[in-house]
C-alpha cells in the first residue's frame, strides 16, 4: 500500500493549499471568501484524488455555512447580537481552516 499523503498529485495539493490561504485570509476581510467558493468548486470537479476531492468539499460546506451565517449576523448587528454571531463565525472559520489545513498536512481526511 502507498502512503496516502505521497500519493497526491502536487497540483491538486497546491490548489487547495490556495483555497486554504483564501479561507484564512477570509478573517481579515470577506473578499478572498468569495473567490474561495467558486473556485473550491471548480478544483473538486478537476480533483481526480479522492483525499483532495474530501478536502474541497470540507472546503465548500464551511464557505457556504460561513456566508449564510455571515448574512444572519449582519442583518442582526441591528439589534447588537449580530456582532457576536460575527466573531462567532470568525472563529469558526479559524477552526476549520487550521482543522483542514493539518489534515492535509498529514494526509488525512478533516
Amino acid at each position: 500500500m502507498s502512503n496516502p499523503k505521497t500519493a497526491l498529485q502536487p497540483d491538486e495539493r497546491i490548489n487547495v493549499h490556495i483555497n486554504y490561504t483564501l479561507m484564512a485570509l477570509g478573517v481579515l476581510t470577506a473578499l478572498p471568501v468569495l473567490i474561495a467558493l467558486p473556485l473550491a468548486w471548480w478544483f473538486r470537479s478537476q480533483a481526480t484524488e479522492p483525499l483532495v476531492v474530501r478536502h474541497l468539499t470540507w472546503q465548500i460546506r464551511t464557505l457556504c455555512i460561513n456566508v449564510l451565517i455571515w448574512f444572519a449576523g449582519l442583518a442582526l448587528t441591528v439589534v447588537l447580537i449580530g456582532f457576536v454571531i460575527l466573531a462567532c463565525n470568525q472563529l469558526w472559520l479559524i477552526y476549520r481552516v487550521v482543522r483542514g489545513w493539518v489534515c492535509l498536512a498529514h494526509g488525512r481526511i478533516p
